[in-house]
């Protein structure tokens, strides 16, 4: 999947990545039958987007939180986790496995003039963040939803309304991109013995989360190429002035 088909790591642009997500983004693991919490996972920085950070020479800051939900984003976690202290050229959110037992909603729940109106619903508050990210850094920004790929059948069906409300969402907004994992990322993902292996209890070991950081690189960088043009200000600011070396 990495042989010569014009990929290039065109993420190494971005000088610091911002990371919101569940378990899977913190590195909550099984170690021999011992818990690895989803806090010591993303401190001890064992994880796939520290991992694709890392191999890029990109800033990672990882606000992941085990068991968070776009709700819990919404209510408390964007204020507790201290998201607004720092900004990062760009933003990866993988959230939604979670989020199943939750009420979905509609594009109707939306209000695109006042989102602290929104329902509290999947719709509501998938909106309610993005929108605060962009409030809060300005929309020079870039942010990358990942959609839920599903890890049976059954859980890509459950997954299907979730990841369409996403794709429906991120069109609202002129800095956000939705890249479907559900789509061929997913046959890449399951058909791999190694991932299949790792995966205890619901978690995945930090050997396939360095395996998934791979798979993600990869999609994030062919998303970047595809819409190139949404690109090209990365990493520079509109609302900065450059000063001239002369």
């Amino acid at each position: 999947m990495f042989e010569d088909d014009g990929y290039f790591p065109v993420i190494q642009a971005f000088g610091s990545i911002g990371g919101i997500g569940d378990r899977l983004m913190a590195g909550y693991c099984y170690n021999n039958g011992n818990v690895v919490h989803s806090c010591t996972g993303r401190e001890s920085k064992n994880n796939w987007i520290e991992y694709m950070c890392k191999r890029n020479g990109i800033v990672c800051r990882n606000y992941a939180v085990g068991g968070s939900t776009f709700q819990m984003w919404r209510s408390m976690l964007f204020e507790s986790m201290g998201v607004a202290k720092e900004r990062s050229d760009s933003y990866v959110i993988a959230l939604g496995v979670n989020d199943s037992e939750g009420n979905v909603g509609t594009i109707d729940d939306i209000d695109r003039d006042n989102p602290e109106k929104n329902a509290d619903s999947y719709y509501g508050s998938c909106h309610w963040l993005l929108q605060k990210l962009n409030q809060t850094f300005g929309t020079d920004i870039r942010i990358f939803l990942l959609t839920d790929p599903g890890r049976t059948l059954q859980e890509q069906k459950a997954a299907a309304d979730r990841n369409r409300a996403l794709q429906e969402i991120s069109v609202l907004f002129e800095n956000v991109l939705t890249v479907d994992l559900a789509g061929d990322f997913a046959m890449k993902y399951y058909r791999n013995g190694l991932i299949s292996r790792a995966f205890r209890n619901g978690h995945y070991s930090p050997v396939a989360e360095a395996y998934m950081s791979k798979l993600i690189e990869y999609e994030l960088n062919r998303y970047m190429i595809d819409h190139y043009d949404m690109f090209q200000g990365v990493p520079y600011r509109s609302d900065v002035v450059y000063p001239d070396a002369g």
